[in-house]
């Protein structure tokens, strides 16, 4: 009998995470590109490059879409390349960066499958089962290969960050150390895990994932999903501040800035490195005043979606790609609770999927 295949995908607005492969010895190579897809160019243009781009050209009903590594190179000013709202998940452009994750994983059989959604999202039962529906089955690939893929498992997207959590237990420690050592005079009330399952029997966990366009959270008391204190705030995610900054931008330089900028101050915001514009380098850590005024709404919603529960929580893990904002933002709400952003966070959803769906197909 083979080994059950085993794979995680996190589809969000902003990026596309997924579990490219795993090792022998069990480690998981993941990867990710810009949740992006643009009209495709002729192959003969693509040839006359330099160098090629590492994209790959998918077929979405009659359209041909360009998706990967490399999409920002094939974007132009008027291929914004994303779809933001509701409909993500039913999207022509949801579908085209599925294709290209499942292209990069490079298999022709998955025994289960696990995809995330965002928590608003995941709780309507019909999206979740029209999603597991859509994704199961055989499915045309680039280049005339196909994937079998026998089962998918949907789930709440920050629920993954909450299973890898158990992994980064020291991590956690040294917060709660820290945060002991930082308030001398006033007794904190969690003490060090001595292992996952204090996570699970003994603890209230906040998930904070902030995405591309939504502000997700799942309230997870002692290993069970209070679905009414948890949800997800539209338009609080990464597009704000990086909405915010650019009129901040445009404000000093007296121009408008076009919208496919957009993917480029965000990526300059993650890494920390001067925008390039117009010829001109731009500071971005200048506008760290306005990057907190956009953060500081998306809490308060936060606060309020936890309808009164905040005072139960005992450790608040922070996954996604650039998380460290609302990192400072929750360390002002929350002094006295140790607030985690799980080592390469970009990656949490993902692993803690992948793991899941190893002990699904383990149990099966």
């Amino acid at each position: 009998m083979s080994t059950p295949i085993v794979r995680a995908i996190d589809a969000g607005y902003g990026l596309t995470k997924f579990v490219q492969d795993v090792t022998q010895d069990g480690k998981l190579i993941c990867n990710h590109f810009p949740s992006m897809a643009v009209p495709s160019d002729p192959a003969t243009m693509k040839s006359l490059s330099v160098r090629q781009r590492n994209t790959v050209d998918v077929m979405v009903g009659a359209a041909s879409y360009e998706v990967g590594f490399d999409v920002l190179q094939a974007q132009t000013g008027n291929d914004v390349g994303r779809e933001i709202g509701e409909s993500w998940s039913r999207s022509d452009m949801y579908r085209a960066v599925m294709l290209g994750a499942l292209h990069y994983m490079n298999l022709d059989r998955i025994d289960i499958l696990v995809l995330g959604l965002p928590v608003n999202q995941y709780l309507s039962e019909e999206r979740c089962s029209k999603l597991a529906q859509e994704y199961r089955g055989e499915i045309d690939l680039p280049g005339g290969r196909k994937v079998a893929i026998k089962d998918v498992v949907v789930r709440p997207q920050p629920f993954g960050g909450y299973i890898d959590s158990g992994n980064h237990i020291d991590q956690i420690n040294e917060a709660i150390s820290a945060l002991r050592a930082q308030h001398k005079e006033t007794p904190i009330a969690i003490s060090e895990l001595t292992g996952p399952e204090d996570l699970i029997n003994e603890s209230c966990v906040l998930v904070v994932d902030p995405g591309e366009h939504t502000l997700d959270w799942l309230l997870v008391d002692r290993g069970v999903i209070n679905t009414k204190a948890s949800g997800a705030a539209s338009d609080s995610g990464r597009h704000r501040i990086v909405r915010d900054v650019q009129r901040a931008i445009e404000k000093d330089l007296d121009r408008q800035i076009n919208p496919a900028n957009l993917p480029r101050i965000n990526e300059a915001l993650r890494t920390g490195s001067p925008l390039k514009l117009g010829g001109q380098l731009v500071d971005l850590s200048r506008y760290a005043t306005v990057v907190a005024q956009s953060v500081a709404d998306p809490i308060s919603r936060l606060i309020e979606g936890l309808r009164g529960l905040e005072d139960r929580i005992d450790i608040i893990m922070v996954v996604g790609g650039h998380p460290e904002i609302y990192e400072r933002a929750l360390k002002e709400r929350f002094p006295f609770t140790p607030v985690v952003v799980l080592r390469d966070s970009l990656y949490a959803n993902v692993r803690g999927f992948q793991r899941m769906g190893e002990a699904l197909a383990g149990a099966k």
